[in-house]
């Protein structure tokens, strides 16, 4: 019979819920339900690391002196999110490429298709046979990859990109600074949308 692994016998008494949570459970707890067996685990986690057996799982290691000291426990703090696959169904692929560039207004082979959300929602992206042309948008390589770092800053921060560091009157179209569950009125969920809202009350000077 194949030894069964701390991870699987910590499950086996935890009994996560339907949400991937259980309750805070020290290693000497442990220790004392399964004898003989040695749940105590180094800094780095051991059996309970967050890329091993209970990667599914958001796990929370308690120390002894709080931030510091060696793991005490282990508690599961629910279900990791899915990984939202970054497919892109491949008429839209193919449309989107063969258009200009919305911000440098140029057309090469360098264009890419671009997820307007940052954040790759699941609701827009999460199943192909769902996805519209309009979610996405022609970006030159470089301008996406610009557009990458700003959302990689708004993802680890949740302020968003103020397009007033471009020159432009207003920072955005909708919302503010704050990310609220939302890339929409960022300059750079659309360009063009955001240069359109921006420039519709433009008077020429001597017009």
């Amino acid at each position: 019979m194949a030894k069964k692994s701390l991870a699987k016998m910590f499950l086996e008494v935890a009994k996560p819920d339907a949400e991937g949570k259980t309750r805070m459970w020290l290693f000497t707890e442990l220790e004392e339900i399964y004898v003989g067996h040695k749940f105590h685990t180094s800094n780095g986690g051991g059996w309970c690391r967050s890329d091993g057996e209970l990667k599914p799982y958001i796990i929370d290691r308690p120390k002894q002196n709080g931030n510091s000291g060696r793991n005490i426990g282990i508690q599961l703090l629910g279900l990791r999110p899915t990984p939202i696959k970054k497919g892109i169904r491949p008429d839209i692929h193919d449309s989107i490429v063969k258009q200009r560039c919305r911000v440098v207004d140029a057309k090469s082979k360098n264009i890419e298709c671009d997820h307007k959300d940052g954040r790759y929602t699941y609701e827009i992206y999460g199943d192909l046979s769902k996805q519209k042309e309009d979610d996405f948008q022609p970006l030159h390589e470089n301008v996406n990859a610009a557009k990458r770092e700003h959302c990689k800053k708004c993802k680890n921060t949740n302020l968003r990109f103020n397009a007033e560091n471009l020159g432009y009157k207003v920072g955005w179209i909708a919302g503010d600074e704050n990310y609220l569950g939302t890339c929409f009125g960022c300059f750079w969920y659309d360009p063009r949308k955001f240069n359109q809202i921006i420039s519709k009350d433009f008077i020429k000077e001597g017009g």
